[in-house]
């Protein structure tokens, strides 16, 4: 994926929610999710389950990992959420060290007894009510980090982080790159998934609102095809097309794997590779406005025909009117 990649990393001490906001965050975002705990050593989930707090030490090793973690992702153009509690300043700035503005933290902030209700509620977490007074004393509130109250309700958090944490999208960073104009739209990610409901809310016909289709054919290729949201491609001309008669819609993982995307939320284009074969429905170029993915459900790219084309190096070729034969 081209872009600017981004690290959210969603913090606090145990029992603050970071697992539950960092999964619906990344949910929504369309970005992969990560759990720090589940990079602690054996001997530090032991410690911890016997109220033993871990000292610096025991951290080193956990924090290079979180480290790597995020610099093999931006180095590959990967955007993720990470929850993890990086309770001291020195925890941050190593785990930041290597990347720059590229890495934003979010703090989830409870009180005491706040949160050591929740953790007496809570089953099957190595982290005992017992340790939480040991988190506190070396936790360091963060200065340059996003601040939420943990009493909002997780739909509240979602929405003030993407509010307070203006992120602009790899799809977007990809066309002010080629300097390609387009109009970035939103709505609400509580929108039912299809190409009618977007279009409904936003304003536009069916047929304007983009699909964005991952094929994958017997060879191994897998290409893009875009239709109108209320169109289906004729089998004859998507083969021709494609130049071969055996081809499947991929899977969900195949998908996720091609363009770095979830299904329902591929923009057309910054995720290609140079060789990558895209093909659009030929009557699109008829529209005076095309709205494709941005890459987060919730988000819309209005662009024209013309500049889906040159962003996208889509073939432009009939996939819904059948040819004689």
């Amino acid at each position: 994926m081209n872009g600017k990649s981004q690290v959210i990393i969603i913090m606090g001490v145990a029992g603050s929610g970071k697992t539950t906001i960092g999964s619906l965050l990344a949910q929504k975002l369309g970005w992969d999710f990560y759990d720090a705990d589940e990079f602690h050593s054996e001997a530090n989930r032991s410690k911890m389950a016997h109220n033993i707090p871990l000292t610096d030490e025991d951290r080193q090793d956990w924090l290079s990992a979180l480290q790597n973690l995020i610099v093999l992702n931006i180095q590959t153009g990967n955007s993720i959420v990470l929850s993890c509690s990086a309770l001291k300043e020195a925890y941050r700035n190593f785990l930041n060290r290597q990347s720059g503005d590229q890495v934003r933290f979010v703090y989830l902030r409870g009180t005491y007894p706040q949160i050591k209700h929740r953790l007496q509620q809570r089953a099957g977490h190595f982290m005992s009510a017992a340790m939480l007074a040991s988190q506190f004393d070396i936790l360091e509130e963060p200065r340059n980090a996003l601040t939420i109250d943990i009493e909002l309700t997780p739909q509240e958090i979602i929405s003030i982080i993407c509010k307070g944490l203006p992120m602009k999208l790899p799809s977007h960073e990809y066309l002010d790159k080629l300097n390609i104009p387009y109009e970035s739209r939103s709505f609400s990610p509580d929108t039912e998934k299809g190409a009618s409901n977007v279009a409904h809310v936003l304003g536009f016909s069916e047929r304007q609102a983009v699909k964005t289709l991952i094929f994958q054919v017997d060879t191994g290729e897998r290409v893009l095809v875009m239709l109108g949201g209320d169109q289906n491609a004729v089998s004859g001309n998507l083969k021709k097309a494609i130049g071969s008669r055996n081809i499947q819609m991929a899977a969900p993982e195949v998908v996720k794997e091609t363009t770095g995307y979830i299904i329902g939320s591929i923009p057309a284009f910054g995720w290609q590779s140079p060789n990558f074969r895209s093909f659009l429905e030929a009557s699109l170029l008829n529209e005076p406005i095309l709205g494709t993915g941005g890459g987060q459900w919730g988000e819309e790219i209005m662009i024209t025909p013309e500049n889906l084309v040159k962003a996208s190096n889509a073939i432009v070729v009939n996939l819904t009117v059948k040819e004689n034969q």
